[in-house]
């Protein structure tokens, strides 16, 4: 009806945000996910890699590796809506001031002697990657260089949601075990300046009114990160008390999903999409 289509259109436009893709090992899942087996007394990690459902298969091996460029990994299948748990482990050798490149093969041989070591195993697997090939080796990366991983990757506080989802599916992220949380290239993401506007962003994506203009533009269950060109998500300014509030609900939806609270959750829903439309100035 033209008054609803007048409604809508309050929503559609440009965001001041920005999406980016996950971090993409270019094929080599099973030489950088690890399952993390213990904590040595002499500080450090002895970790399996991940080789089942892998598509590039690769030696199965348990070793001890330093921590230091070990990271929580957010798998698609690890997102809800209001959730996000981290069950594997990311081995990024990426220098966190200058992400775009790996160390330098010297810097990680001193450095990172363990993790040098475990990586020149699989040395002939990570110089055949063909991302790596086609993107990284021309750049002077070092062979076992990852792909899609920037400063944007290595924000403390972000939000991701699934690229393939019949819906948005979004939460907010911070860290785990005191690590940053690094999503895989099966998640989009975008980098925030507090854990409050993380929570705010979360609060709209999951909104009714969101859920609404995607579903009504997206093609079957690709949610990439171009919504943010058709969807006028506001910036968040601590600031506006709107939005303060919008961010609390939302840490609450966060905490009561991760009890499996449904009902909670529900409710929290209600009072979000009030206070969305209200962000977006729509009647009741």
């Amino acid at each position: 009806k033209p008054r609803a289509i007048r409604a809508i259109r309050k929503v559609l436009g440009r965001s001041h945000y920005v999406a980016h893709k996950g971090v993409d090992t270019s094929g080599a899942n099973a030489v950088y996910w690890l399952n993390r087996l213990e904590e040595r007394r002499d500080g450090l990690w002895f970790v399996s890699n991940v080789t089942e459902r892998a598509k590039n298969k690769a030696e199965e091996l348990q070793t001890a590796i330093e921590p230091d460029l070990v990271y929580p990994l957010l798998r698609g299948r690890d997102v809800s809506s209001w959730n996000a748990a981290p069950q594997l482990w990311l081995l990024a050798p990426q220098d966190p001031s200058a992400p775009d490149k790996g160390y330098s093969e010297s810097e990680l041989k001193m450095d990172y002697p363990k993790t040098y070591s475990y990586l020149s195993r699989f040395r002939s697997n990570l110089e055949n990657r063909a991302g790596y090939v086609k993107y990284l080796k021309s750049a002077g990366n070092p062979f076992y260089s990852l792909y899609d991983i920037k400063s944007y990757t290595y924000s403390p506080a972000k939000v991701v949601f699934r690229e393939q989802a019949n819906f948005m599916k979004a939460a907010a992220i911070t860290s785990y075990e005191g690590k940053t949380i690094i999503p895989d290239h099966k998640l989009v993401l975008v980098a925030c300046s507090t854990a409050n506007e993380a929570y705010y962003l979360a609060s709209i994506l999951n909104s009714s009114i969101s859920q609404y203009a995607v579903a009504s533009y997206v093609i079957d269950v690709q949610m990439s990160g171009h919504i943010f060109e058709y969807v006028n998500f506001p910036q968040f300014d601590s600031d506006i008390e709107l939005h303060r509030r919008l961010a609390s609900l939302s840490e609450r939806a966060h905490q009561a999903a991760a009890e499996g609270d449904t009902e909670t959750v529900a409710g929290i829903e209600k009072h979000i999409d009030e206070m969305a439309a209200e962000l977006w100035g729509l009647t009741k």
